[in-house]
């Protein structure tokens, strides 16, 4: 590293773009407005849904809460007018919604899901690493991978 050019002295310029979900995101087309409610006689479908979204993320991870929103849609909505005629709701889409598209309302409701987000990337990348700890030919632990497992976990 370039004297001078420490991470401390890293911009926003010197990160490559993230580039977001491309998908059909059923909530940012139909969905309430921050202060522009509509009552619940607008909207039924949607607006049930976006109770099942402040119920879920109450109680379940990023991950969790994206697929129990996916069978919401899957059972009750995908298949009635007019958003039989839309694109399908992805997996992937709603869960790019929850991370990005409609984090400020979720800091509002009290929910941090760049923190969830995180921590459950951490969690699999550690459920993944302990299971390869044991050197299946020896069944003792494997030096290096406790070693890497320690490192991920320290940070």
């Amino acid at each position: 590293m370039t004297p001078g050019m420490g991470p401390e002295n890293l911009t926003a310029a010197d990160y490559e773009p993230v580039e977001g979900c491309t998908g059909f995101c059923l909530l940012c087309e139909y969905g309430s407005l921050p202060d522009q409610e509509t009552d619940d006689n607008i909207n039924n479908e949607i607006k049930t849904l976006e109770r099942v979204v402040k119920n879920v993320r109450s109680t379940m991870g990023i991950k969790r809460s994206a697929r129990a929103i996916h069978n919401h849609y899957c059972e009750c909505i995908r298949d009635t007018e007019p958003f039989c005629n839309d694109e399908e709701w992805t997996l992937e889409v709603i869960e790019d919604h929850l991370c990005r598209h409609a984090a400020p309302e979720a800091v509002s409701r009290g929910e941090r899901p760049g923190e969830d987000m995180a921590f459950e990337v951490f969690s699999n990348a550690l459920h993944a690493q302990s299971k390869v700890l044991v050197n299946k030919e020896t069944g003792l632990l494997d030096e290096k991978q406790v070693k890497i497992a320690c490192q991920l976990a320290d940070r």
